[in-house]
């Protein structure tokens, strides 16, 4: 009995060596086949890859156009309608529209940049507890050109030396909400150009930085009405149709889509007049005063042809001299903000 015992177990001993046994020669002859499969399509990818490569160098260089073209334009429209309305206000219908387009050149170290921003909008009120159809009058209006050739200082360089000329007026007339006959402004009145020698920095496809210690500056008000009158208009004294400035100037342009569908655009420019000498009431100079110039405008696509858009325009210059509220007439920050939804087309 005790004989038939070992032998059991002897016979159970070797058979799970031997199935042991088996199976991991079939585990490594499984893995054996595995390893050299892996390293023929190891050798078929590396034979594809090179010749993928070869390829490509056969392939023409792609030809960056000379020329390139972008823009954007966007229409807003608004209205708010009253009607038996007890805690009264005004009935409205607003509109805005705003465009953007560039043209730009560049060719080896060379660059030339241009650029046209316009917008104007329109707003009309009607008072029904009165039954008074107010004027059509106009909140917004702008025309600006700007154009920038930069030569690279050297290859690949983020600097380069470079010549700007800024244009900037409005379309049409603006009348004086207060008294529809009295004219505030007009085509070419104001109107402002600079011509700038100098160099610009540009360390990133989105940010351009223009700076330069000799700037000229000119403001015209061609209006005689604006400019006959006897405190001149708009920095411009009494028949001065052109006022020459001359001084330091630095014009940043940041472009980006931040996010997707958002996109960002702002210019900030500043200068400060060299050739001003003249002092404020206070008996300060006026000498290191900085004239500004800030426009930003912001587009959220909803759908492809829907969009929202912010705009924020800020002005101080220390020339022009705005009634404030006690009635003194001194240099103030001036703000322009609109924000709407309507259609829109970039290309």
């Amino acid at each position: 009995m005790i004989r038939s015992n070992n032998l059991k177990n002897y016979l159970t001993k070797s058979t799970t060596s031997v199935v042991f046994f088996v199976l991991s020669n079939l585990m490594y002859a499984q893995d054996s086949t595995l390893n050299t499969k892996i390293s023929e399509l190891e050798k078929e990818k590396s034979k594809i890859e090179s010749e993928i490569s070869e390829l490509k160098k056969q392939l023409p260089v792609p030809v960056k156009p000379i020329w390139t073209f972008k823009g954007n334009f966007s229409a807003n429209i608004g209205q708010t309608m009253l009607s038996n309305w007890a805690a009264g206000g005004f009935s409205s219908f607003n509109f805005q529209a705003i465009g953007h387009a560039e043209a730009n050149y560049e060719k080896g170290r060379h660059a030339w940049l241009n650029s046209v921003d316009a917008r104007i909008g329109f707003v009309k009120n009607y008072d029904p507890s009165k039954d008074v159809d107010l004027p059509l009058f106009k909140n917004a209006d702008q025309f600006l050109i700007s154009s920038n050739y930069n030569y690279l200082m050297a290859e690949k360089s983020q600097w380069s030396y470079a010549f700007l000329m800024n244009f900037g007026s409005q379309f049409i007339k603006t009348w004086d909400a207060n008294n529809s006959d009295l004219l505030v402004s007009d085509f070419f009145a104001p109107a402002v150009l600079n011509i700038s020698p100098g160099v610009t920095w540009k360390p990133k496809s989105y940010l351009t930085v223009f700076m330069t210690p000799a700037s000229g500056q000119f403001n015209f008000v061609y209006n005689d009405f604006l400019i006959q009158r006897a405190e001149g208009a708009f920095g411009n004294k009494q028949n001065q149709n052109i006022r020459s400035e001359f001084g330091a100037r630095v014009d940043a342009i940041f472009e980006k889509e931040v996010i997707k569908n958002l996109s960002l655009r702002s210019r900030l420019q500043l200068f400060n007049n060299y050739t001003r000498s003249d002092r404020d009431p206070a008996g300060n100079t006026r000498r290191w005063n900085v004239d500004i110039t800030s426009q930003t405008d912001i587009f959220y696509k909803i759908t492809k042809s829907i969009a929202l858009n912010f705009s924020w325009l800020m002005i101080y210059d220390d020339d022009i001299l705005i009634a404030s509220k006690t009635g003194e007439k001194r240099p103030i920050l001036q703000i322009r903000e609109a924000f709407g939804i309507g259609f829109t087309y970039g290309f």
